[in-house]
């Protein structure tokens, strides 16, 4: 029995991020632990999914064929693992001031549900002190609900985020399984469900649990429509348009270029699913573009409000492209490589300014390994394959692009990346699964 060079090199991996994280817990001091967790979770995470077990040659059929049946119920106990995992950070996280310090916004949505509660019973209740002009939608109504039921919304939000964040990372396992096949499910749902930073993130009571199940949900549609036309795909993708909608508006346009892109990439087979499912994206933009927001993000001048949302987030330590000018195609495609660079890969070791950035800085070295396999395999699926992977490539790549370009602050960037960490692990688990065949 062999194993593969990538096994082999798993422990120094281990190694060499635990030494990090035991040097970042000396300079950080008593978030040492809090740093140390975050590198043995990256460790469990990327070692576990990438654990590609040896098989006898004359067996590789038989255990294609048993692992179709086998592979997603072997996945319960992770599903019930992540959720646990969740659930005790979600304890550690509201029990201690980190929960303000990683997510201040999760302030605003208790106090907000708090106040729309108390509207429900007492008319004189002004929430255009919270929300101004516009109206509150969805996820502080969330809260307002668990405040009625439970008297609070922070430990009972967080709780159900948690679960919500574990079926998001189920969704884009099964989109690994539609691209690549079983072994890729299993990759990529283990690197969705445990790592680090999305633990934190789907641990309090935020709406990014809420984002990442609306962008499974479309992309889960979308590439049912790309193969064949059904309610159940139309569905699955309306209904994830209607969470962004209510979430992060701003999301639909760059979703919906994407997914007009990749209708254009198709085999001869499909053609005909394919211009149908194209006429209908168009159709829903077109008919339902200005109830979903999209005529509101895009504007007059897509570039001048990015290069004024760019410098409206530029504040702080970690602040950065300030001194740029993208309010034009050229300034826009001269800065784009270092704004993606910044967005994918901050931050970097040789610009640590805080204790945030320490203890971050572990993880994103680990996230440029499965970066690495995640774009070569991007670049063979585009290449020989372009038909399979087009609809996660084009909305991957222009996700990307827009959030280079709008990005002004590391440790927003750093919170943003999560929206696209679940494709670069869909692409991952094909390349981990190829390197073990």
């Amino acid at each position: 029995m062999t194993t593969t060079p990538f096994a082999k090199t798993v422990p120094w991996i281990g190694a060499g991020l635990i030494a990090v994280g035991a040097a970042s817990a000396f300079v950080v001091g008593p978030y040492g632990p809090l740093a140390l967790a975050g590198i043995l979770m990256v460790v469990v995470a990327v070692g576990a999914a990438a654990n590609f077990r040896p098989a006898p040659r004359r067996a590789v059929v038989v255990e294609a064929v048993e692992e179709r049946d086998d592979v997603q119920a072997s996945l319960l106990p992770w599903i019930v693992g992540a959720i646990a995992v969740r659930w005790v950070a979600v304890l550690g996280l509201n029990l201690s001031p980190l929960w303000r310090q990683f997510a201040p916004d999760a302030v605003f949505y208790h106090l907000a549900g708090e106040a729309i509660r108390e509207s429900w019973s007492s008319p004189n209740v002004d929430l255009t002190l919270w929300f101004g002009k516009s109206k509150a939608v969805f996820y502080p109504y969330l809260n307002a609900i668990s405040h009625a039921v439970f008297g609070s919304s922070r430990y009972p939000l967080s709780f159900l985020n948690a679960v919500i964040a574990v079926w998001a990372a189920w969704n884009y396992g099964l989109l690994a399984r539609r691209m690549y096949g079983p072994r890729a499910q299993r990759v990529a749902f283990l690197l969705s469900a445990f790592f680090p930073s999305l633990i934190i993130w789907t641990s309090m009571n935020i709406r990014e649990s809420w984002s990442y199940l609306g962008l499974s949900l479309v992309l889960l549609g979308a590439d049912q429509l790309r193969r064949k036309i059904s309610l159940s795909g139309l569905g699955l993708m309306l209904s994830g348009l209607v969470l962004l909608a209510v979430l992060r508006a701003y999301l639909i346009p760059l979703v919906g270029a994407g997914l007009v892109l990749s209708f254009l990439v198709v085999r001869m087979r499909q053609l005909p699913y394919a211009l149908l499912g194209l006429g209908v994206v168009v159709g829903a933009f077109v008919l339902f573009g200005e109830a979903l927001g999209v005529h509101g993000v895009l504007g007059d001048d897509p570039l001048e409000r990015v290069n004024v949302m760019r410098h409206q987030l530029a504040f702080g330590g970690s602040a950065y492209g300030s001194d740029v000018d993208t309010s034009t195609p050229l300034g826009a495609l001269t800065y784009l490589p270092l704004g993606i660079a910044r967005f994918l890969l901050s931050p970097f070791p040789w610009n640590i300014s805080s204790w945030r950035q320490l203890i971050a800085l572990p993880e994103s070295i680990a996230f440029a390994y499965v970066l690495y396999h995640g774009i070569r395999e991007a670049v063979r699926t585009g290449w020989q394959e372009s038909s399979k992977g087009a609809l996660l490539i084009f909305v991957l790549a222009v996700t990307v692009c827009a959030y280079g370009l709008a990005s002004g602050n590391e440790g927003t960037a750093y919170r943003h990346r999560g929206q696209i960490v679940f494709m670069v692990f869909v692409l991952a688990g094909g390349a981990f699964t190829r390197r073990r065949a």
